[in-house]
């Protein structure tokens, strides 16, 4: 429609709001039936990631245009939303079963943590600005239930080879012509706002919201796009139990650096929300386990061995361990985006940065997506901690990370400490199995290996010895008196928050496990607490 039409540079010093007003909603509602006629074919990349979500889930389409994307799967359930109430008006005539209204960007009527997932297809390069746009981004995420996922599609800059033929160097804020056909009457040429995205643009603008992480990302159709999920579920259940002083605010400042990172709407909508006491207990028996054996291990090497922390994301463990052990080495790894996040945490943080002891750039933190360039470890005791990250894997996969790792032993003991879920084949595990569904997580160990003694095996096919395992019902002393802390702390605990649901607690809790196994040497102090098995 405007092919023959050149491109023009907007203006500077426009006011958002009127630069959007007029270069955009008003713009789209004159143009809305003409522009309807050209949008009927579904992108590959959105139509694949519609039909992969699981049945019965709950999207929004942000942006929804004429509504082409939300038929695409019938079996789950889409609202969508339009500035343009012409374009509302073109959907309702396609589909008078669309779930369509009118709705900024940036103030969507829906209820925060509402959504299985959501789509933002080429509607984000239309703000005006940086700041709006990850505004809008932020406020998308922000209607996603944990774990989450969205669609983000933005035009590119880099369309040399295509028919408009922009390309690095060119303005990024242009009007781009729309040729209005009107029949009899002459063509008219109408101007959209749009900000053409360089590569990696588009990730530095999700990224900067604080509140997830890149599943994949892309190209396609003169745009670039992503994939992100919603990712501060972990670090806000340990915020959640810091503010009820389960760990007399020990881990809470380690928390400010994160929190800083996000907007007041992610603060309130995850940071602040209130956690059940079940969600809190679990929470701390998690952390108290898992850091009292990091402890001793290091404890047992007077403090010269290296920590592993596979999948670290938001987890601040490291920084306390930095403060109190000076000749401990933690390596952490995980997706680039998440350790961004974590870099600017540091940096924005005077705490942390004396820590870590950096001033710019942060230490290095390498990528999960690239063991085979990861960094030589030392030839030192070392732990591999996998909290909640190898249970993501095909069982393949997982055995493979094992021996990965394994096979960067040298002299000295390589431990490793895993925590995940696992289905025990009950009832509570088949309820469990869907909620992850419905979340689009399929959690092949869980039900493949599910209980104790299967888990057990399984380790072993992978070269691991000297297996301990238990689960967090025993740990927090619900299968009689805990080993691994002691009553007057349980007595201390208890009184922080009323659980009257035993019976509740300990199935929850029975469905965690605890598992420690060793490649070479030997640690002790693994047997200093009680294990099933």
């Amino acid at each position: 429609m405007s092919a023959s039409v050149p491109s023009v540079t907007i203006e500077t010093g426009l006011d958002p709001q009127n630069q959007e007003d007029t270069y955009v909603h008003d713009v789209y509602n004159e143009i809305a039936s003409h522009f309807s006629q050209t949008r009927y074919k579904p992108w590959p990349i959105v139509e694949k990631f519609l039909t992969e979500r699981p049945k019965y889930a709950v999207g929004i389409d942000v942006g929804c245009g004429n509504g082409k994307y939300l038929g695409v799967n019938k079996d789950v359930f889409m609202i969508g939303t339009d500035r343009s109430d012409g374009l509302i008006e073109c959907a309702q005539k396609i589909n008078a079963g669309y779930n369509v209204g009118v709705a900024d960007g940036l103030a969507l009527p829906h209820a925060d943590n509402t959504f299985d997932f959501a789509i933002s297809i080429a509607v984000i390069h239309h703000f005006a600005n940086e700041e709006r746009r990850v505004e809008a981004i932020l406020h998308i995420l922000s209607k996603l239930r944990t774990g989450g996922e969205a669609l983000i599609y933005c035009w590119a800059l880099e369309q040399e080879k295509l028919r408009r033929g922009y390309k690095e160097g060119d303005d990024q804020d242009i009007l781009i012509p729309w040729v209005l056909k009107r029949g009899e009457v002459p063509d008219v040429t109408k101007y959209r706002y749009y900000h053409l995205y360089k590569k990696g643009e588009l990730v530095d603008n999700c990224m900067k919201t604080g509140m997830c992480s890149v599943v994949d990302e892309g190209y396609e159709k003169d745009n670039w796009w992503l994939v992100r999920a919603t990712d501060l579920d972990a670090l806000s259940c340990r915020y959640s139990i810091d503010e009820k002083q389960y760990f007399y605010q020990q881990h809470l400042q380690f928390c400010q650096g994160y929190t800083q990172l996000s907007a007041s709407r992610t603060l309130r909508s995850v940071f602040q929300e209130r956690k059940f006491p079940l969600i809190n207990r679990g929470s701390y028996l998690r952390t108290t386990a898992i850091d009292k054996v990091v402890q001793q291990f290091i404890k047992e090497f007077d403090g010269k061995c290296q920590i592993v922390s596979l999948g670290s994301g938001s987890d601040t463990r490291a920084f306390p361990l930095l403060e109190q052990h000076p000749d401990l080495v933690v390596h952490e790894i995980d997706f680039p985006e998440s350790t961004r996040i974590k870099k600017l945490a540091i940096l924005q943080n005077h705490k942390l940065r004396g820590i870590v002891e950096t001033d710019d750039p942060p230490p290095t933190i390498d990528s999960k997506s690239s063991f085979p360039r990861v960094f030589p470890l030392q030839d030192l005791p070392t732990l591999v901690i996998s909290e909640c990250v190898l249970c993501y894997l095909p069982p393949e996969e997982y055995e493979q990370t094992i021996k990965y790792w394994t096979s960067q032993a040298r002299s000295n003991i390589m431990g490793f400490l895993i925590y995940e879920p696992m289905s025990l084949d009950d009832q509570f595990g088949s309820t469990m199995t869907q909620n992850l569904l419905n979340r689009g997580l399929n959690l092949q160990m869980f039900s493949k290996y599910p209980d104790l003694p299967a888990r057990k095996r399984f380790l072993e096919l992978c070269g691991l010895l000297r297996l301990r395992l238990t689960d967090m019902s025993d740990v927090g002393g619900y299968k009689g008196q805990s080993k691994w802390i002691d009553d007057n702390e349980l007595q201390r605990i208890n009184k922080l928050e009323l659980i009257d649901e035993i019976e509740e607690i300990r199935l929850l809790l029975d469905h965690y496990c605890l598992v420690y196994g060793e490649y070479s040497g030997t640690f002790t102090g693994i047997d200093t607490w009680h294990w099933i098995l």
